[in-house]
């Protein structure tokens, strides 16, 4: 009864029946003594357990824990080996995670012998075959926790027994099984020489289940996509542990992987994949390169069925293989740049028809794991011969940029976002594996580096580098803070005196008490170091605007790494006390000659603003999604450790100031991120990404998303005219301008876009832009226009290019946006009263009428419109009516 449970097609029943015994366990303990029950005792526990661990049902498996529980307490101690420190860890909570109980619950049982042969046994006979797939992965998984316990019985007896039931005609046995075979040989992988001394030819059985597979058929029909995927797995754990093949085999291994990454399901294909990263780089050795064939069957090969694929399942597999080539299969440079131009070209398809969002995600995501496989390398550094040079960072993020702008639409809705994310997440580890290959990047982690900051600040001194007090002359001659030795400071292992402190990774040696010198990072897990003041330092004197701060000596190696996150300038100066070293204001301009070693303008800094630019405009987005993954990465790449965040960003300090989440909440909460961003569209490096992003969610159809954002903008609004502030509006008025240019004819842009400007009009935030010195007036030819006047002009382009497609929202919007421009002055109110007559003769009914009505509302409402717009210079009042013919 504790373990019933029959298969009813694709589902089971039997959780009430194993709840009741539950129950009948629980009453035997209150209902018989101990020495009537002790002769069943021992399988009635480990029955208990087993329930109470691998039971499906979160009730069960919690009932069988009270039932244990209820026996350990009446029956005693002696009639249960263990029980004590079992139902202390098999409590009600943490039995309610099911995956905790099959790894970490079951690890914590199988090391008393009563019972783990028992769980063994319980997990091959009923767990493995069970119906649902989800419990056979996690009977595997927990067959691998307890295989290491006792690792000659797993060898000699539990591996022949999986690999005959590998075979059996049962598909979920045989799936089980599979999945079992790569748990237990992985953990027993961990013994090397075990399983080939102990039973050589279980291991050869096993190796021989992928071909034996193949020659069954066993791959077709029902279930077979579930058994391609644990073969690949298999395939995975047979590269992983190195276990010989001949040739032979290891051919037909890479046969049956490119047959799975054919499939049509993501999941096999991902599968294989991984099968293939691994099982290329544990055979096929390459001593002076690759040879012509293994290249073409392997690297060219794919490269070729991705350009050209005979169905879509197939270029995505392409892809995806692609990004799990090792080193060793792209040879040189050249190709390299052709793998990028394949990956790039991917998936984009000439016409919608042709696209396909799957192989265009699968494509950045391939080559985002091949750059970072091959290396970022410069001037003859890197990984290897292939080594990712400028040329092919600059590939590569074109590549990103491209991924960037898909926003694919079909009927599962916005499927570019896949695209978009991929690229969002490969274009921050791009940029790391940049700065950290990069000669112009500075990273207090390399030691020639803060040599040379440190040799700087000598020469700035004259030689006199020190602490008040300090001789003359007597400074450093090498990278190490030497004020520091002589401290006496607490380690993790006890007081200890600092003995030597070195640049990397700012490590100081401490002697201890007992005679032994231990390294130890300067951070709050390891040495805490005395503050300024409990060491009687004076603060150091540096020369500059008082928002600057200033740093003592012997914090350089600390100044370095924060120069390295603000993309700060390093600033030199001699004070009362000796040389002073400080951190430019960020955003600012040094002055010359005050650039840091490495600081200086690169393409790495234009390549961050560009990476920063793009998180900003998808953290905009109407996509939950997208804005979570962008809001996590902008918080991660300003992190304060390099080895986390990037260097160079525009606006640091401010970003980090309005990226503050509270705790309990989520990027993907609208009424939190929108205000982020406006706050973040104030930097004039990110107001139009800014702008970019955010329009698309004022004018999307998503309600919670559209009031948030449009409040959020709102809000801005509100907060600039009360403080009289008329440039970031203008600078938002351009954004919005430019892009509306550079989108003309976009559905997808203009009418969210135009939304956005109906709405800042209805509210009339963009009527002070009408004033020249405001607008920022921009000459076309001899004429000077003002942003009512560009505006206008944009939106009659906009409206004669779409005027050939039927869209009905686009057309009334259009009409809204130019009702709302009558509230500027001529001569933009009378152009913009002639298009809105214009689009009352529009042949839709409802253009007309909606045209109609509001130019009514806004007469009724500002009835100085018509007034106005004969009294205003430069407009010419109409010639009075011919008079009437007199009647003869």
């Amino acid at each position: 009864g504790l373990f019933y449970d029959v298969r009813r097609g694709t589902t089971g029943v039997g959780a009430h029946v194993r709840d009741a015994a539950c129950y009948v366990c629980w009453a035997f303990a209150r209902a018989y003594e101990p020495q009537v029950l002790r002769p069943h005792m021992p399988t009635l526990s480990r029955a208990m357990v087993a329930a109470t661990l691998f039971d499906r049902e979160v009730n069960c498996r919690r009932a069988a824990s009270a039932a244990f529980q209820e026996n350990v307490g009446r029956q005693g101690a002696q009639n249960f080996p263990h029980g004590i420190d079992i139902l202390t860890k098999l409590d009600f909570f943490n039995v309610g995670n099911i995956a905790n109980c099959f790894t970490t619950l079951t690890d914590f049982v199988g090391q008393f012998p009563e019972h783990r042969e028992y769980l063994v046994q319980h997990l091959v006979d009923r767990k493995l075959n069970h119906w649902d797939v989800e419990i056979r992965r996690l009977a595997s998984r927990a067959l691998g926790v307890l295989a290491p316990r006792d690792a000659a019985r797993a060898c000699g007896e539990l591996l022949p027994s999986l690999t005959a039931k590998a075979q059996d005609r049962d598909l979920n046995l045989r799936h089980g099984a599979v999945l079992a075979l790569c748990e237990v040989l992985t953990a027993l992988g961990s013994r090397p020489g075990l399983m080939d001394s102990s039973n050589p030819d279980a291991l050869d059985a096993v190796k021989d289940l992928p071909a034996l597979f193949d020659k069954q058929r066993l791959f077709r029909g029902r279930g077979g996509e579930q058994v391609r995927a644990a073969i690949s797995r298999l395939m995975e754990t047979v590269g992983e542990l190195r276990v010989a093949l001949p040739m032979k085999a290891q051919l037909k291994y890479l046969d049956l992987i490119e047959e799975s990454l054919k499939h049509p399901m993501e999941d096999v294909q991902r599968a294989a994949a991984s099968a293939l990263r691994t099982h290329l780089r544990a055979y096929f050795p390459v001593k002076a390169g690759p040879s012509e064939r293994l290249l073409g069957r392997t690297t060219l090969h794919f490269q070729g069925l991705l350009a050209e694929p005979p169905n879509a399942a197939s270029a995505r597999g392409a892809a995806l293989a692609l990004g799990v080539l090792p080193p060793k299969l792209v040879p040189d440079a050249q190709t390299f740049l052709d793998l990028v131009r394949t990956l790039g070209a991917a998936g984009k398809g000439a016409t919608e028809d042709e696209k396909d969002a799957e192989t265009r995600m699968m494509s950045v995501e391939a080559l985002h794991r091949l750059t970072l496989t091959l290396g970022v390398g410069f001037a003859g550094g890197g990984a290897g011969a292939a080594a990712v040079d400028y040329e092919a960072v600059r590939a590569v993020e074109e590549v990103y940029v491209d991924a960037l702008g898909d926003y694919t639409m079909d009927k599962r809705g916005d499927v570019g976002s896949w695209a978009r994310k991929a690229a969002l997440r490969a274009y921050a580890d791009l940029v790391r594996a940049v700065q950290r290959a990069s000669p112009r990047v500075p990273s207090f982690l390399d030691g020639g580096k803060a040599r040379l900051i440190l040799e700087k600040m000598k020469a700035a001194a004259g030689g006199h580098v020190g602490p008040s007090g300090a001789p003359k002359g007597a400074g450093p001659t090498d990278p190490r803070d030497e004020n520091l030795v002589g401290i006496e400071v607490t380690t993790p292992d006890g007081p200890g005196v600092v003995a030597d402190v070195r640049v990397y990774g700012r490590v100081v040696e401490v002697a201890l008490p007992d005679g032994e010198a231990k390294l130890y990072p300067l951070a709050a897990e390891g040495v805490t170091i005395p503050t300024v003041e409990e060491r009687n330092l004076p603060p150091m004197v540096v020369p500059g605007p008082s928002e600057r701060e200033a740093f003592l000596v012997p914090d350089a190696v600390a100044l370095v790494g924060e120069a390295f996150q603000r993309g700060a300038a390093l600033e030199f100066g001699v004070g009362e006390d000796g040389c002073g070293v400080g951190l430019g204001a960020p955003g600012a301009e040094p002055e010359e000659g005050s650039r840091g070693p490495g600081l200086e303008q690169s393409y790495e800094e234009e390549m961050v603003a560009r990476l920063f630019g793009a998180l900003v405009k998808q953290f905009g987005e109407k996509l939950d999604s997208v804005r979570e993954c962008a809001g996590a990465l902008l918080v991660e790449l300003l992190h304060s450790d390099p080895s986390v965040g990037v260097a160079l960003v525009p606006h640091r300090r401010e970003l980090v100031a309005a990226l503050r989440l509270q705790e309990g909440d989520a990027w993907s909460n609208a009424s939190k991120t929108f205000p982020m961003l406006v706050k973040i569209m104030s930097l004039p490096a990110y107001t139009e990404a800014g702008v970019a992003g955010l329009v698309i969610s004022v004018g999307c159809l998503t309600e919670a998303v559209q009031k948030a954002a449009a409040g959020a903008l709102l809000d801005l609004f509100k907060v600039l005219r009360k403080a009289q502030n008329r440039q970031l509006p203008s600078r938002i008025g351009d954004a919005l301008l430019k892009i509306l240019a550079e989108s003309l004819g976009d559905l997808r842009v203009v009418l969210p876009l135009f939304k956005t400007l109906d709405l800042l009009l209805r509210h009339e935030f963009l009527l002070d832009l009408d004033d020249p010195e405001v607008g920022q007036p921009t000459a076309v030819g001899t004429v000077p226009l003002t942003f009512p006047q560009r505006l206008l002009d944009a939106v009659t382009a906009e409206l004669r290019l779409g005027g050939n497609h039927r869209s009905v929202p686009l057309l009334t919007t259009t009409a809204a946006v130019a009702i709302g421009t009558l509230g500027f002055a001529n001569p933009t109110r009378a152009d913009a009263l002639g298009l809105v007559l214009k689009l009352m003769g529009h042949r839709y009914p409802r253009v007309r009428k909606f045209a109609a009505e509001q130019l009514y509302h806004k007469l009724l409402a500002d009835d100085a419109i018509l007034k106005n717009l004969h009294s205003d210079p430069g407009v010419a009042a109409a010639p009075p009516p011919p008079p009437a013919e007199a009647k003869g």
